[in-house]
């Protein structure tokens, strides 16, 4: 790949909009949900996937139900959304918010350990 050509790919996912608020995995075959707050739930469903395929979560109830569903058993989501004009704020306390509240809504639902993905800037 040219040098052109990577520095446009870079410049459009730098100025892409990313996609904060809380998200959710359900394992279909027992009905648990999982719930994280992230800054860009797209690459926070990449990271999810990619460490729960190399074993490595560290929420050890979901790495247990991956290992012995397999990722077909699983359904990924975003439950609720931050507004994009925030995003390039300092979303942190935001989100939190919005993760208590959702976990208030969801209370059979289950909270990700802190590595779940979401990366704070």
């Amino acid at each position: 790949m040219d040098t052109d050509k990577k520095k446009e790919l870079r410049a459009a996912y730098k100025e892409r909009s990313r996609e904060a608020g809380v998200v959710f995995v359900t394992c279909g075959a027992t009905g648990e949900m999982f719930l994280a707050d992230v800054v860009d739930a797209p690459a926070a469903f990449n990271r999810m996937r990619f460490q729960l395929s190399s074993g490595l979560y560290l929420d050890k109830r979901l790495q247990a139900l991956w290992d012995q569903r397999g990722e077909g058993a699983f359904e990924f989501g975003v439950l609720q959304r931050l507004d994009p004009s925030d995003a390039d704020a300092d979303i942190a306390e935001e989100l939190e918010t919005l993760l208590d509240l959702c976990l208030a809504e969801h209370p059979e639902a289950t909270k990700l350990k802190a590595a779940h993905g979401a990366r704070r800037r």
